[in-house]
């Protein structure tokens, strides 16, 4: 049997692989002007729609842009040094994009983003913030008052089948997972047809599948689908009824 590697291969997001379905029209065509306009944005969203992935298209057709992104699990920083990090990637251009994970801002991040804002507005250098918050998150965070006032563009995640096939498929290959029509078509049938949940699963296949050594046949998948659903994991997602 092959052995599988699990080479801790970081995300690729390629223009390629952008994939311009109905709920990122709009948003993506507005992300465009800001780039020849200038202006400050919040480009949020209710659940992942791909915000990431277009941020990294618009960094690949424009290199003058910055593009910083924060993550919870980074190195935790004095705010003082936070401050300099970001400066120090930021500042030598000529128009700013920060990506931050989905959830709450630690003090440290949410204090040294308030100073990185406010001299953006103060300089008025072109800026984007992409951030899917929960309205706790954003109420105790400092940085809520200068998102409120930028112009709020908001994306929307894969409506329909087609879409959600083409984004899975997308992230899939950003990640080198394994994937196929096949694979999807069985995951629809369990049930598993919203997007986050599509790829949340796909993860746990992914890291299953190199823990057992097992390739991902739709064989595997399916013992591996009903366990889960013994266990009662399953039960956790919406089913759609006559799928």
């Amino acid at each position: 049997m092959q052995h599988l590697l699990d080479l801790q291969i970081q995300p690729t997001y390629q223009y390629g692989t952008w994939v311009q379905h109905a709920g990122v029209v709009d948003a993506s065509a507005e992300i465009a002007q800001w780039m020849s306009q200038g202006g400050q944005i919040w480009l949020n969203s209710t659940e992942s729609a791909g915000k990431t992935h277009l941020l990294h298209t618009l960094k690949i057709e424009h290199p003058d842009a910055a593009l910083v992104e924060i993550s919870h699990d980074q190195e935790d920083r004095s705010i003082t040094e936070q401050v300099q990090h970001f400066s120090d990637a930021l500042l030598p251009h000529a128009a700013w994009m920060i990506d931050i994970t989905a959830g709450s801002l630690n003090f440290h991040y949410d204090s040294a983003l308030f100073h990185i804002i406010a001299k953006a507005q103060n300089t008025q250098v072109p800026l984007i913030v992409s951030w899917r918050c929960a309205p706790a998150d954003l109420a105790l965070s400092q940085i809520a008052s200068f998102l409120q006032q930028m112009s709020c563009v908001h994306m929307r995640a894969a409506a329909t089948q087609q879409d959600k096939r083409d984004v899975l498929f997308s992230v899939a290959k950003s990640r080198q997972w394994f994937m196929n029509d096949a694979l999807f078509a069985l995951l629809y049938k369990h049930g598993i047809v919203n997007l986050p949940d599509l790829i949340l699963m796909m993860e746990e296949l992914h890291v299953s599948s190199l823990k057992e050594r097992r390739k991902m046949s739709l064989r595997w998948v399916t013992q591996y689908l009903k366990i889960l659903k013994e266990e009662g994991t399953l039960d956790m997602i919406s089913i759609e009824e006559d799928i």
